[in-house]
């Protein structure tokens, strides 16, 4: 990503948090409809629960709450280390580099990533489209066979949840090995125009013409090679000090930023919610006749011990 001035990321972090509760009061109002679609389908007799699109929504939005937890937590926790930024470092220190004081970043980000990867796998991405043709013709889920958000999330996930082997160099007279490849942040870099970075050693598919290249050869192979093993394909340690190999830092600019990339990510994956909710809405809202009067229906929604009353009407635009 490019570079993000401190306050400007602080400002876009707060305004996606409001974007995100909204999404939440999107899914309550799904339920809603779901409601009165389960009504009006079966009224008030006891029947068979039939495993069907209803069940499938159902399941699928609850996965979707226990992503967006975690995506506030993450953005809580950035902006309040932003803030003790803001107050601990005046303007004057810049440039300045600060050892990351806040490893709950790294743990929210952990969370969000190892559970949107498994709403987006093949399996469930096909199982959707099989009963909501409208999620096949638009497009809506990322596919492995395009350079994007699967790939993003794949490469990210699969350093997160898997043991890395150490990864070596050519070098045949020293035995040099990368550094591991982590969700961790160690230093946060303020330089003398206010911008942040936040990096970790997880890789941004998005940073280097070559990752992307190596991406669209995995794309097109048989085999489906790993991109990461095409990248860093050396497990062997030889020559000197191969008990004690020397750690090399990668020079090329080729990690994820929290400041840049993530906000970038989480943009992302916003839009994915929003586009995949539409769907299901409009399920409920073609095949309920009770409709025009649920869109005035006006609902409590309570988030941080605040009461809000509003219409579902103002969260879709029917």
């Amino acid at each position: 990503g490019d570079k993000v001035n401190l306050k400007v990321l602080k400002n876009q972090l707060e305004k996606m948090k409001k974007e995100y509760i909204k999404q939440e009061k999107r899914i309550a109002a799904i339920n809603i409809f779901a409601m009165q679609f389960i009504i009006e389908k079966n009224g008030v007799e006891e029947k068979i629960v039939k495993y069907d699109e209803s069940e499938i929504i159902k399941e699928y939005l609850y996965k979707e709450k226990e992503l967006i937890h975690f995506i506030k937590l993450y953005i809580d926790e950035m902006v309040i280390t932003i803030s003790n930024i803001e107050e601990i470092y005046p303007r004057e220190t810049r440039p300045i580099q600060i050892p990351n004081p806040n490893d709950k970043i790294s743990y929210y980000f952990d969370s969000f990533i190892t559970q949107f990867s498994t709403m987006i796998e093949l399996n469930q991405k096909d199982f959707l489209e099989r009963y909501f043709r409208k999620i096949k013709d638009n497009n809506i889920f990322p596919s492995r066979n395009e350079y994007g958000l699967w790939w993003q999330i794949y490469m990210l996930r699969n350093r997160i949840v898997h043991y890395t082997e150490k990864r070596y160099s050519t070098s045949k007279e020293n035995c040099i090995c990368y550094q591991n490849f982590s969700s961790r942040c160690n230093i946060i870099l303020i330089d003398e125009q206010e911008n942040i970075s936040m990096e970790t050693t997880l890789i941004d598919i998005h940073k280097h013409e070559k990752i992307q290249a190596v991406i669209e050869t995995s794309i097109n192979s048989e085999d489906k090679q790993n991109p990461f093993d095409i990248l860093f394909p050396n497990k062997s340690a030889k020559g000197k000090y191969r008990k004690r190999p020397i750690i090399n830092v990668i020079a090329q600019d080729i990690w994820f930023d929290y400041a840049s990339s993530g906000f970038d990510l989480i943009n992302e994956i916003y839009n994915f919610l929003n586009n995949i909710n539409e769907v299901f809405f409009n399920y409920y809202y073609e095949n309920i006749e009770n409709k025009k009067k649920l869109l005035d229906c006006k609902f409590l929604y309570i988030i941080n011990n605040e009461e809000e009353t509003i219409t579902i009407k103002e969260l879709y635009n029917q």
